[in-house]
Protein backbone atom coordinates (compact mmCIF):
# COMPACT_ATOMS: atom_id res chain seq x y z
CA UNK A 1 0.00 0.00 0.00
CA UNK A 2 0.92 3.41 -1.13
CA UNK A 3 2.13 5.55 2.04
CA UNK A 4 1.19 9.03 2.27
CA UNK A 5 3.92 11.64 1.95
CA UNK A 6 3.72 14.14 5.27
CA UNK A 7 4.56 17.80 3.79
CA UNK A 8 6.29 19.85 7.01
CA UNK A 9 5.37 22.76 5.18
CA UNK A 10 1.74 23.96 7.06
CA UNK A 11 0.32 25.48 3.44
CA UNK A 12 -2.92 25.79 5.49
CA UNK A 13 -2.34 27.70 8.17
CA UNK A 14 0.06 29.91 6.55
CA UNK A 15 -2.60 30.76 4.09
CA UNK A 16 -5.36 31.81 6.46
CA UNK A 17 -2.91 33.86 8.19
CA UNK A 18 -2.35 35.60 4.78
CA UNK A 19 -6.09 36.22 4.16
CA UNK A 20 -6.46 37.72 7.81
CA UNK A 21 -3.67 39.99 7.22
CA UNK A 22 -4.82 41.08 4.08
CA UNK A 23 -8.19 41.44 4.93
CA UNK A 24 -7.48 43.65 7.53
CA UNK A 25 -4.97 46.08 5.67
CA UNK A 26 -7.95 46.30 3.06
CA UNK A 27 -10.06 47.06 6.00
CA UNK A 28 -6.98 49.59 8.39
CA UNK A 29 -7.02 51.99 4.45
CA UNK A 30 -10.26 53.34 4.52
CA UNK A 31 -9.44 56.47 3.87
CA UNK A 32 -7.80 55.74 0.61
CA UNK A 33 -10.56 53.10 -0.44
CA UNK A 34 -13.38 56.12 0.08
CA UNK A 35 -11.42 58.03 -2.06
CA UNK A 36 -10.18 55.54 -4.82
CA UNK A 37 -13.30 52.58 -4.21
CA UNK A 38 -12.57 51.59 -7.98
CA UNK A 39 -8.56 50.98 -8.19
CA UNK A 40 -8.92 49.60 -4.76
CA UNK A 41 -11.58 47.17 -6.30
CA UNK A 42 -9.20 46.59 -9.25
CA UNK A 43 -6.51 45.39 -6.55
CA UNK A 44 -8.27 43.34 -4.34
CA UNK A 45 -9.85 41.29 -7.53
CA UNK A 46 -6.44 41.09 -9.13
CA UNK A 47 -4.99 39.81 -5.30
CA UNK A 48 -8.35 37.07 -4.97
CA UNK A 49 -7.39 35.48 -8.26
CA UNK A 50 -4.40 34.01 -6.96
CA UNK A 51 -6.40 32.21 -4.70
CA UNK A 52 -8.29 31.17 -6.87
CA UNK A 53 -5.70 29.48 -9.34
CA UNK A 54 -4.08 27.99 -6.04
CA UNK A 55 -7.63 25.89 -5.51
CA UNK A 56 -7.23 24.83 -8.59
CA UNK A 57 -4.23 23.96 -9.66
CA UNK A 58 -3.83 22.69 -6.17
CA UNK A 59 -7.43 20.91 -5.72
CA UNK A 60 -8.11 22.43 -2.61
CA UNK A 61 -11.11 23.71 -1.71
CA UNK A 62 -9.44 25.55 1.29
CA UNK A 63 -8.06 28.11 -1.16
CA UNK A 64 -12.05 29.18 -1.97
CA UNK A 65 -12.47 31.27 0.96
CA UNK A 66 -9.54 33.50 0.32
CA UNK A 67 -11.03 33.75 -3.17
CA UNK A 68 -14.40 34.66 -2.41
CA UNK A 69 -13.66 36.82 0.16
CA UNK A 70 -11.70 39.27 -1.57
CA UNK A 71 -14.21 39.27 -4.69
CA UNK A 72 -16.85 40.18 -2.28
CA UNK A 73 -14.59 43.34 -1.09
CA UNK A 74 -14.05 44.50 -4.52
CA UNK A 75 -17.71 43.89 -5.38
CA UNK A 76 -18.70 45.85 -2.51
CA UNK A 77 -16.16 48.74 -3.40
CA UNK A 78 -17.52 48.53 -6.85
CA UNK A 79 -21.21 48.99 -5.76
CA UNK A 80 -19.53 52.23 -2.85
CA UNK A 81 -18.36 53.70 -5.82
CA UNK A 82 -21.60 54.09 -7.96
CA UNK A 83 -22.95 55.30 -5.72
CA UNK A 84 -24.65 52.82 -2.89
CA UNK A 85 -24.26 54.10 1.01
CA UNK A 86 -22.93 51.84 3.37
CA UNK A 87 -26.30 51.10 4.90
CA UNK A 88 -27.66 49.44 1.96
CA UNK A 89 -24.93 46.54 1.75
CA UNK A 90 -27.16 43.58 3.90
CA UNK A 91 -29.72 44.23 0.57
CA UNK A 92 -26.43 44.14 -2.32
CA UNK A 93 -25.49 41.10 -0.66
CA UNK A 94 -28.24 38.94 -1.66
CA UNK A 95 -26.86 39.63 -5.38
CA UNK A 96 -23.86 37.80 -4.30
CA UNK A 97 -25.46 35.33 -2.09
CA UNK A 98 -27.48 34.19 -5.50
CA UNK A 99 -24.07 34.42 -7.21
CA UNK A 100 -23.07 31.86 -4.90
CA UNK A 101 -25.85 29.99 -4.96
CA UNK A 102 -25.46 29.56 -8.62
CA UNK A 103 -21.88 28.88 -8.85
CA UNK A 104 -22.29 26.10 -6.25
CA UNK A 105 -25.08 24.13 -7.82
CA UNK A 106 -22.84 24.49 -11.28
CA UNK A 107 -19.90 23.06 -9.77
CA UNK A 108 -21.71 20.11 -8.62
CA UNK A 109 -20.98 18.90 -12.03
CA UNK A 110 -17.70 18.70 -11.36
CA UNK A 111 -15.15 15.11 -11.29
CA UNK A 112 -14.97 13.75 -7.86
CA UNK A 113 -11.96 15.17 -7.18
CA UNK A 114 -13.45 19.00 -6.85
CA UNK A 115 -16.42 17.32 -5.41
CA UNK A 116 -15.14 19.67 -1.94
CA UNK A 117 -15.62 22.99 -3.84
CA UNK A 118 -19.95 23.21 -4.03
CA UNK A 119 -19.62 22.71 -0.35
CA UNK A 120 -16.93 24.82 0.27
CA UNK A 121 -19.13 27.92 -1.71
CA UNK A 122 -22.40 26.81 -0.20
CA UNK A 123 -20.65 27.51 3.15
CA UNK A 124 -19.25 30.69 2.42
CA UNK A 125 -22.83 31.31 1.20
CA UNK A 126 -24.28 30.80 4.93
CA UNK A 127 -21.34 32.56 6.26
CA UNK A 128 -22.19 35.92 3.80
CA UNK A 129 -25.90 35.14 5.08
CA UNK A 130 -25.07 35.32 8.39
CA UNK A 131 -22.94 38.43 8.54
CA UNK A 132 -25.34 40.26 6.32
CA UNK A 133 -28.10 39.45 8.69
CA UNK A 134 -26.60 40.68 12.01
CA UNK A 135 -25.38 43.53 9.81
CA UNK A 136 -29.11 44.30 8.91
CA UNK A 137 -30.33 43.75 12.22
CA UNK A 138 -28.00 46.07 13.88
CA UNK A 139 -28.45 49.02 11.99
CA UNK A 140 -32.23 48.63 11.96
CA UNK A 141 -32.88 51.52 14.53
CA UNK A 142 -30.50 53.74 12.48
CA UNK A 143 -32.18 53.73 9.07
CA UNK A 144 -34.42 56.99 9.57
CA UNK A 145 -34.19 57.91 5.92
CA UNK A 146 -37.18 57.58 3.02
CA UNK A 147 -37.54 55.27 0.15
CA UNK A 148 -36.46 51.71 0.55
CA UNK A 149 -33.18 52.03 2.65
CA UNK A 150 -35.30 52.24 5.26
CA UNK A 151 -36.64 48.80 5.15
CA UNK A 152 -32.90 47.05 3.98
CA UNK A 153 -33.16 44.70 6.66
CA UNK A 154 -37.10 43.72 5.66
CA UNK A 155 -35.61 43.11 1.45
CA UNK A 156 -32.56 41.50 2.64
CA UNK A 157 -34.40 38.98 4.82
CA UNK A 158 -37.16 38.32 1.66
CA UNK A 159 -34.34 38.27 -0.74
CA UNK A 160 -32.38 35.42 1.45
CA UNK A 161 -35.56 33.66 1.82
CA UNK A 162 -35.78 33.26 -1.88
CA UNK A 163 -32.24 31.94 -2.12
CA UNK A 164 -32.87 28.54 0.46
CA UNK A 165 -35.83 28.29 -1.16
CA UNK A 166 -34.14 27.41 -4.46
CA UNK A 167 -31.37 26.04 -2.69
CA UNK A 168 -34.05 23.29 -0.69
CA UNK A 169 -35.77 22.67 -4.11
CA UNK A 170 -32.58 21.40 -5.30
CA UNK A 171 -32.55 18.88 -2.76
CA UNK A 172 -29.95 20.20 -0.02
CA UNK A 173 -30.46 19.61 3.51
CA UNK A 174 -34.32 20.32 5.29
CA UNK A 175 -32.01 22.62 7.64
CA UNK A 176 -32.64 25.22 4.61
CA UNK A 177 -36.57 24.72 4.86
CA UNK A 178 -36.65 26.62 8.82
CA UNK A 179 -34.11 29.16 7.45
CA UNK A 180 -36.52 29.98 4.27
CA UNK A 181 -39.66 30.36 6.30
CA UNK A 182 -37.51 32.26 9.35
CA UNK A 183 -36.31 34.76 6.94
CA UNK A 184 -39.56 34.87 5.26
CA UNK A 185 -41.74 35.63 8.08
CA UNK A 186 -39.10 38.10 9.79
CA UNK A 187 -38.79 39.73 6.33
CA UNK A 188 -42.45 40.25 6.03
CA UNK A 189 -43.09 40.95 9.66
CA UNK A 190 -40.08 44.16 9.25
CA UNK A 191 -41.69 45.33 6.30
CA UNK A 192 -45.32 45.36 7.35
CA UNK A 193 -44.09 47.38 10.74
CA UNK A 194 -42.26 49.83 8.53
CA UNK A 195 -44.95 50.37 6.13
CA UNK A 196 -47.31 50.41 8.74
CA UNK A 197 -47.60 49.06 12.72
CA UNK A 198 -46.76 46.71 14.93
CA UNK A 199 -50.76 45.80 14.28
CA UNK A 200 -50.03 44.21 11.28
CA UNK A 201 -47.14 42.37 11.85
CA UNK A 202 -50.05 39.05 11.56
CA UNK A 203 -50.73 39.86 8.00
CA UNK A 204 -47.95 39.09 6.73
CA UNK A 205 -47.27 35.97 9.03
CA UNK A 206 -50.37 34.36 8.12
CA UNK A 207 -49.25 35.21 4.16
CA UNK A 208 -46.04 33.30 5.06
CA UNK A 209 -47.77 30.58 6.26
CA UNK A 210 -49.94 30.38 3.69
CA UNK A 211 -46.74 30.20 1.42
CA UNK A 212 -44.94 27.51 3.19
CA UNK A 213 -47.88 25.29 3.22
CA UNK A 214 -48.27 25.70 -0.36
CA UNK A 215 -44.91 25.00 -1.58
CA UNK A 216 -44.74 21.75 0.69
CA UNK A 217 -48.57 20.64 -0.39
CA UNK A 218 -47.49 21.54 -4.00
CA UNK A 219 -44.50 19.27 -4.31
CA UNK A 220 -45.76 16.65 -2.23
CA UNK A 221 -46.54 14.21 -5.24
CA UNK A 222 -43.11 15.14 -6.76
CA UNK A 223 -40.88 15.25 -3.62
CA UNK A 224 -42.80 12.75 -1.73
CA UNK A 225 -43.53 13.31 2.46
CA UNK A 226 -40.04 13.04 3.59
CA UNK A 227 -39.32 16.55 1.92
CA UNK A 228 -42.80 18.01 1.99
CA UNK A 229 -43.28 17.27 6.04
CA UNK A 230 -40.84 19.94 6.98
CA UNK A 231 -42.53 22.62 5.41
CA UNK A 232 -45.55 21.75 7.32
CA UNK A 233 -43.57 21.29 10.91
CA UNK A 234 -42.16 25.17 9.87
CA UNK A 235 -45.92 26.29 9.45
CA UNK A 236 -46.85 25.63 12.82
CA UNK A 237 -44.41 28.35 14.40
CA UNK A 238 -45.39 30.74 11.82
CA UNK A 239 -49.31 30.28 12.35
CA UNK A 240 -48.68 30.38 15.84
CA UNK A 241 -46.61 34.04 15.77
CA UNK A 242 -49.37 35.07 13.45
CA UNK A 243 -52.28 34.63 16.13
CA UNK A 244 -50.00 36.04 18.77
CA UNK A 245 -49.45 39.27 17.01
CA UNK A 246 -52.86 39.29 16.15
CA UNK A 247 -53.88 39.45 20.16
CA UNK A 248 -53.09 43.17 19.75
CA UNK A 249 -56.93 44.16 18.80
CA UNK A 250 -59.31 41.20 19.08
CA UNK A 251 -60.72 42.07 15.89
CA UNK A 252 -57.73 40.82 14.45
CA UNK A 253 -57.86 37.93 15.80
CA UNK A 254 -61.06 37.05 14.94
CA UNK A 255 -60.20 37.81 11.31
CA UNK A 256 -56.64 35.53 11.76
CA UNK A 257 -58.77 32.63 13.19
CA UNK A 258 -60.49 32.54 10.22
CA UNK A 259 -57.81 33.04 7.62
CA UNK A 260 -55.97 29.87 9.13
CA UNK A 261 -59.00 27.78 9.21
CA UNK A 262 -59.25 28.80 5.11
CA UNK A 263 -55.65 28.30 4.77
CA UNK A 264 -55.44 24.63 6.81
CA UNK A 265 -58.30 23.36 4.82
CA UNK A 266 -56.54 24.53 1.37
CA UNK A 267 -53.59 22.57 2.41
CA UNK A 268 -55.79 19.77 3.28
CA UNK A 269 -57.13 19.59 -0.24
CA UNK A 270 -54.00 19.67 -1.68
CA UNK A 271 -52.45 17.08 0.39
CA UNK A 272 -55.15 14.72 -0.36
CA UNK A 273 -54.83 15.43 -3.87
CA UNK A 274 -51.45 14.57 -3.80
CA UNK A 275 -51.75 11.13 -2.33
CA UNK A 276 -52.81 9.41 -5.17
CA UNK A 277 -53.99 6.29 -3.22
CA UNK A 278 -55.57 7.27 -0.38
CA UNK A 279 -55.53 3.61 1.63
CA UNK A 280 -52.31 3.19 0.88
CA UNK A 281 -51.07 6.57 2.09
CA UNK A 282 -48.87 6.66 4.34
CA UNK A 283 -49.60 6.20 8.23
CA UNK A 284 -47.51 10.00 8.72
CA UNK A 285 -49.78 11.17 5.78
CA UNK A 286 -52.77 10.59 7.15
CA UNK A 287 -52.05 12.64 10.67
CA UNK A 288 -51.14 15.49 9.17
CA UNK A 289 -54.19 15.39 6.75
CA UNK A 290 -56.14 15.23 10.19
CA UNK A 291 -53.57 17.59 11.77
CA UNK A 292 -54.43 20.17 8.71
CA UNK A 293 -59.10 19.00 9.07
CA UNK A 294 -59.59 19.47 12.28
CA UNK A 295 -57.26 22.74 12.80
CA UNK A 296 -59.69 24.03 9.82
CA UNK A 297 -62.55 23.53 11.77
CA UNK A 298 -61.43 24.44 15.26
CA UNK A 299 -60.69 27.33 14.42
CA UNK A 300 -63.79 28.09 13.89
CA UNK A 301 -64.93 27.68 17.20
CA UNK A 302 -64.04 31.56 18.61
CA UNK A 303 -65.45 33.34 15.57
CA UNK A 304 -69.16 31.87 16.65
CA UNK A 305 -69.90 33.76 19.15
CA UNK A 306 -68.48 36.99 17.96
CA UNK A 307 -70.66 36.64 15.19
CA UNK A 308 -73.91 37.15 17.32
CA UNK A 309 -72.09 39.62 19.72
CA UNK A 310 -70.21 41.74 17.20
CA UNK A 311 -72.03 41.33 13.99
CA UNK A 312 -71.54 45.30 12.50
CA UNK A 313 -67.65 44.61 12.99
CA UNK A 314 -66.08 44.85 9.74
CA UNK A 315 -63.37 42.60 10.94
CA UNK A 316 -65.88 40.05 12.31
CA UNK A 317 -68.05 40.21 9.38
CA UNK A 318 -65.14 39.44 6.93
CA UNK A 319 -64.22 36.33 9.14
CA UNK A 320 -67.74 35.37 9.09
CA UNK A 321 -67.31 35.35 5.00
CA UNK A 322 -64.33 33.16 5.19
CA UNK A 323 -65.49 30.79 7.41
CA UNK A 324 -68.24 30.42 5.88
CA UNK A 325 -66.27 29.79 2.23
CA UNK A 326 -64.55 27.42 3.98
CA UNK A 327 -67.62 25.29 5.26
CA UNK A 328 -68.88 25.26 2.06
CA UNK A 329 -65.78 23.90 0.63
CA UNK A 330 -66.10 21.30 3.43
CA UNK A 331 -69.86 21.11 2.83
CA UNK A 332 -69.33 20.20 -1.03
CA UNK A 333 -66.12 17.76 -0.79
CA UNK A 334 -68.42 15.88 1.50
CA UNK A 335 -71.42 16.19 -0.20
CA UNK A 336 -73.85 12.92 0.03
CA UNK A 337 -72.35 11.28 2.74
CA UNK A 338 -75.39 10.06 4.99
CA UNK A 339 -73.24 9.98 8.49
CA UNK A 340 -70.99 13.21 7.40
CA UNK A 341 -71.81 16.41 6.28
CA UNK A 342 -75.00 18.02 7.47
CA UNK A 343 -72.82 20.32 9.76
CA UNK A 344 -71.04 21.85 7.42
CA UNK A 345 -73.62 22.87 5.92
CA UNK A 346 -75.49 25.08 8.54
CA UNK A 347 -72.20 26.09 9.50
CA UNK A 348 -71.59 27.47 5.99
CA UNK A 349 -74.81 28.93 6.00
CA UNK A 350 -74.55 30.57 8.73
CA UNK A 351 -71.32 32.19 8.72
CA UNK A 352 -71.88 33.30 4.97
CA UNK A 353 -75.63 35.13 6.29
CA UNK A 354 -73.97 36.30 9.09
CA UNK A 355 -70.54 37.65 7.18
CA UNK A 356 -72.99 38.92 4.11
CA UNK A 357 -75.07 40.52 6.86
CA UNK A 358 -72.45 42.21 8.45
CA UNK A 359 -70.66 43.87 5.96
CA UNK A 360 -73.67 45.61 5.18
CA UNK A 361 -73.71 47.11 8.18
CA UNK A 362 -70.66 49.18 7.09
CA UNK A 363 -73.04 50.76 4.40
CA UNK A 364 -74.47 54.46 5.34
CA UNK A 365 -77.74 55.50 5.26
CA UNK A 366 -81.02 53.80 3.15
CA UNK A 367 -78.00 51.82 1.34
CA UNK A 368 -77.75 49.74 4.53
CA UNK A 369 -81.54 49.30 4.76
CA UNK A 370 -81.89 47.82 1.50
CA UNK A 371 -79.01 45.70 2.09
CA UNK A 372 -80.51 44.01 4.65
CA UNK A 373 -83.37 43.49 3.30
CA UNK A 374 -82.27 42.01 0.00
CA UNK A 375 -79.10 40.22 1.19
CA UNK A 376 -81.81 37.38 3.06
CA UNK A 377 -83.36 37.06 0.09
CA UNK A 378 -80.63 36.40 -2.15
CA UNK A 379 -79.53 34.16 0.18
CA UNK A 380 -83.00 32.32 0.31
CA UNK A 381 -83.08 31.97 -3.79
CA UNK A 382 -79.34 30.77 -3.88
CA UNK A 383 -80.04 27.79 -1.66
CA UNK A 384 -83.62 27.19 -3.38
CA UNK A 385 -80.97 26.79 -6.92
CA UNK A 386 -78.66 24.94 -4.66
CA UNK A 387 -82.06 22.43 -4.28
CA UNK A 388 -82.95 22.34 -7.88
CA UNK A 389 -79.39 21.53 -8.52
CA UNK A 390 -78.64 18.64 -6.39
CA UNK A 391 -82.44 17.31 -6.97
CA UNK A 392 -81.28 16.59 -10.23
CA UNK A 393 -78.05 15.13 -9.21
CA UNK A 394 -79.86 12.67 -7.59
CA UNK A 395 -78.63 13.71 -3.66
CA UNK A 396 -81.71 14.21 -1.59
CA UNK A 397 -79.46 14.48 1.52
CA UNK A 398 -77.96 17.43 0.55
CA UNK A 399 -80.65 18.74 -0.59
CA UNK A 400 -82.47 18.50 2.40
CA UNK A 401 -79.36 19.85 4.69
CA UNK A 402 -79.61 23.00 2.50
CA UNK A 403 -83.62 23.41 3.13
CA UNK A 404 -83.02 22.98 6.98
CA UNK A 405 -80.11 25.77 6.35
CA UNK A 406 -82.87 28.13 5.53
CA UNK A 407 -83.17 28.99 9.11
CA UNK A 408 -80.00 31.20 9.76
CA UNK A 409 -80.95 33.74 6.77
CA UNK A 410 -84.21 34.17 8.09
CA UNK A 411 -82.74 34.83 11.10
CA UNK A 412 -80.33 36.84 10.35
CA UNK A 413 -82.72 39.22 8.66
CA UNK A 414 -84.33 40.58 11.38
CA UNK A 415 -81.88 39.89 14.03
CA UNK A 416 -79.40 42.28 13.03
CA UNK A 417 -82.01 44.98 12.38
CA UNK A 418 -83.07 44.37 15.65
CA UNK A 419 -79.42 44.74 17.18
CA UNK A 420 -79.18 48.44 15.22
CA UNK A 421 -82.48 49.52 16.72
CA UNK A 422 -84.34 49.21 13.37
CA UNK A 423 -87.94 47.84 14.78
CA UNK A 424 -89.53 48.67 11.64
CA UNK A 425 -87.18 47.41 9.61
CA UNK A 426 -86.67 44.04 11.29
CA UNK A 427 -90.87 43.29 11.20
CA UNK A 428 -90.22 43.94 7.17
CA UNK A 429 -87.71 41.81 6.61
CA UNK A 430 -89.38 39.13 9.29
CA UNK A 431 -92.80 39.45 7.26
CA UNK A 432 -90.44 39.13 3.93
CA UNK A 433 -88.78 35.48 4.81
CA UNK A 434 -92.25 34.90 6.31
CA UNK A 435 -93.71 34.84 2.76
CA UNK A 436 -90.13 33.67 0.66
CA UNK A 437 -90.07 30.23 2.45
CA UNK A 438 -93.49 28.83 2.90
CA UNK A 439 -93.26 29.44 -1.19
CA UNK A 440 -89.60 27.99 -1.33
CA UNK A 441 -91.41 24.69 0.53
CA UNK A 442 -94.37 24.58 -1.60
CA UNK A 443 -92.01 25.35 -4.79
CA UNK A 444 -89.27 22.80 -4.25
CA UNK A 445 -91.48 19.89 -2.37
CA UNK A 446 -89.18 20.16 0.34
CA UNK A 447 -90.90 20.19 3.69
CA UNK A 448 -87.51 21.18 5.86
CA UNK A 449 -87.91 24.70 4.44
CA UNK A 450 -90.35 24.61 6.89
CA UNK A 451 -88.09 25.02 9.93
CA UNK A 452 -87.51 28.31 9.11
CA UNK A 453 -91.10 29.63 9.78
CA UNK A 454 -90.20 29.68 13.59
CA UNK A 455 -87.43 31.86 13.39
CA UNK A 456 -89.89 34.37 10.82
CA UNK A 457 -92.57 33.88 13.23
CA UNK A 458 -90.40 34.53 16.10
CA UNK A 459 -88.36 37.51 14.98
CA UNK A 460 -92.38 39.71 14.62
CA UNK A 461 -93.36 39.04 17.77
CA UNK A 462 -90.43 40.14 19.47
CA UNK A 463 -90.02 43.49 17.19
CA UNK A 464 -93.54 44.30 17.80
CA UNK A 465 -93.30 43.49 21.18
CA UNK A 466 -90.68 46.09 21.45
CA UNK A 467 -91.74 48.26 19.09
CA UNK A 468 -92.48 51.92 20.89
CA UNK A 469 -96.63 52.11 21.60
CA UNK A 470 -96.80 55.93 20.12
CA UNK A 471 -95.16 53.99 16.89
CA UNK A 472 -97.94 51.33 16.88
CA UNK A 473 -100.71 54.10 16.98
Amino acid sequence: MRRRRLSVFPAEPLHRLGVFIAFVLIVASTEFNSTHPFLTAALVFIFSLGYLFASVITRRAGFLYGALLFKAVSFFLICYGLGAPITSFPLLSVALVFFLLIVGHRLNRLSEPLRSFPLTIFRVMNITVLVFSVWALAQVGDLIQGGLIRHVAALTFLGYAGVYLAHRMTGQRPLYTYLFSLFLTLGGMMLAEGLWSLDFCWIPAIAAAAVTLLVGTGFHRKKEYNWSRHFYFSSAPILLVSLIFSLWQWPFLILDLALASLLLWIAYERLAGAVEDVVGAAVAERVMAKCFFFGAVGLTVPVVPMVFIQPGNLYVALAGVFCGLTFSLIAWQRRGQADKGGSYVLAAVMFASAGMLGLGRQLPGISGSIWALAVPQVILACLGLLCVFFAKAGDPITRRRIAVAAIFPVFFAWFFLLLNDQLEMAIVAALMATAVVPYLGARLKERSYYYAMGPSITGIFIAVVLLPRDSMI
